[in-house]
């Protein structure tokens, strides 16, 4: 079902776009509403966040622009998702978790008001091809804050991971054929013949995948191999072979960042589980400790990331993330800290640097766009989140989100790049399901230590 659902969303979309193109309003909008009769009628609900991770990994923004008002196809079956999980909203309960859930959903609604504030009272900037103020304000609000709303069964999330699994197996084939043929024979024509060509410097191929760009695809990967890791070491079965996967899929991109956050996210979960580690007698920090040195040899060997770390382009691009510090300062201090508008600090950046580069980091975008107010609630919301997720035993989902906010502080995703509030999203809904995702191998109803078992009456949230 999964597959019919993630089949027939982008047919219609294609179509949508071209009725759209020759002026006919009439067929856009029969098609939107065709989408949504399958989404909602076919598909199981509990299918569809998988359905949009299948949309975010085939569909890159880079093929489809931005979508209708920010709506990209993964953001669409989200948004059936949450309507028709909506009757079943989540009950809030006075112990300590779910105080943590609804201070994250009380940061997040925040945030979302703060920016609708800001939109109506800046004046808005030409982003020069970017996302408009309101994509950006519906693609956030849908992608990542409307799914902190929603009751998340077992169910789902499950399917959700092991879709995951499936989808980072997928991409870590693709990319490290791309890096061995030095090609992207499926993407980059499609880019082409949409007038968004792809051009990347350096001299070193770099994998992009179906992501549309390879720091899109190392967050993905980073993301994945988060997820995978902790259920590694918490003796979820077929974790190993997605870890493999997404480590390998990192590498293929050659992103510096990507593979740093895999690194450190890997070595503070070993060490915050090593307690629990010694008390089962695992043999997996031998493991981690003769492994670590055999995969940063590899990554070494192969030559890509000494190649890439010599050329002028990865020169230019440390420097110019370390000119963004201060550029961003300036800016966030020219609008009284309060921001300039969502979506403005890539155009206010370019003008500032006379065209040379935009903000590197998507952190400092939310400062320039959002101001301190809008900052402070983002991360305030994200480490709710964590604490919510890991205070319920949703150890994978809470790694994920950390890998995800680091990886993107290295680039100007979170403003610029809309799917990722998709994924950012879904990884929530990892968080949300707690302790109700199956665990360790003894039984299929056991949990690892420290999670709660699921209540199907009301759910974790």
């Amino acid at each position: 079902m999964a597959a019919i659902v993630a089949g027939v969303v982008p047919i219609g979309y294609a179509v949508a776009a071209l009725t759209h193109r020759n002026g006919s309003v009439v067929g856009v909008v029969l098609v939107l509403v065709l989408v949504a009769l399958v989404a909602a009628a076919t598909a199981p609900v509990h299918v569809l966040p998988s359905a949009a991770l299948v949309l975010y990994a085939v569909l890159p923004q880079q093929l489809i622009g931005y979508g209708y008002f920010g709506l990209t196809p993964a953001l669409v079956v989200i948004l059936f998702w949450a309507v028709r999980r909506w009757p079943a909203a989540p009950a809030v309960r006075p112990d300590p978790i779910h105080r943590g859930w609804l201070a994250a959903r009380f940061a997040a609604a925040l945030l979302v008001l703060w920016t609708t504030y800001l939109m109506l009272v800046r004046p808005p900037i030409v982003s020069g091809g970017g996302p408009s103020a309101r994509e950006w304000l519906i693609s956030f609000a849908v992608g990542t804050v409307l799914v902190l709303f929603v009751r998340v069964s077992g169910r789902e999330a499950d399917l959700l991971v092991r879709t995951l699994a499936v989808v980072t197996v997928a991409a870590a084939v693709f990319a490290v054929v791309e890096v061995a043929t030095q090609q992207n024979p499926i993407y980059m024509p499609l880019y082409d013949a949409v007038g968004r060509g792809l051009q990347l410097d350096g001299g070193v191929h770099r994998a992009s995948v179906g992501f549309g760009h390879p720091l899109y695809a190392g967050t993905f990967f980073t993301v994945a191999f988060a997820v995978f890791f902790v259920r590694w070491i918490d003796d979820v079965p077929q974790s190993l072979i997605p870890l493999i996967a997404a480590v390998a899929g990192a590498a293929s991109t050659v992103s510096r960042g990507a593979l740093a956050v895999a690194a450190v996210v890997g070595a503070v979960v070993t060490v915050v589980r090593l307690p629990q580690l010694r008390r089962t007698r695992s043999p997996k920090p031998m493991r981690l400790l003769a492994l670590a040195p055999l995969a940063v040899a590899a990554v070494a060997a192969s030559g890509l990331l000494g190649a890439r770390t010599s050329t002028g382009e990865a020169a230019r691009s440390s420097e110019v993330r370390g000119d963004n510090v201060a550029e961003a300062i300036a800016l966030a201090r020219s609008s009284g800290w309060t921001g300039s508008g969502p979506t403005t600090a890539d155009p206010l950046t370019i003008a500032l640097s006379h065209g040379a580069y935009p903000m590197e980091n998507s952190l400092l975008q939310i400062l320039v766009s959002l101001g301190v107010p809008g900052l402070v609630l983002l991360l305030a919301t994200l480490a709710l989140v964590v604490a919510a997720a890991a205070r319920s035993g949703a150890h994978a989902g809470a790694a994920g989100v950390v890998a995800f906010a680091a990886v993107t502080a290295g680039y100007n995703g979170l403003e610029g790049l809309l799917p990722l509030h998709s994924l950012l999203g879904l990884v929530f809904l990892l968080c949300l399901a707690g302790g109700q995702l199956p665990a360790r191998t003894d039984s299929p109803r056991t949990t690892s230590p420290g999670l709660r078992a699921p209540r199907p009456s009301n759910g974790p949230v």
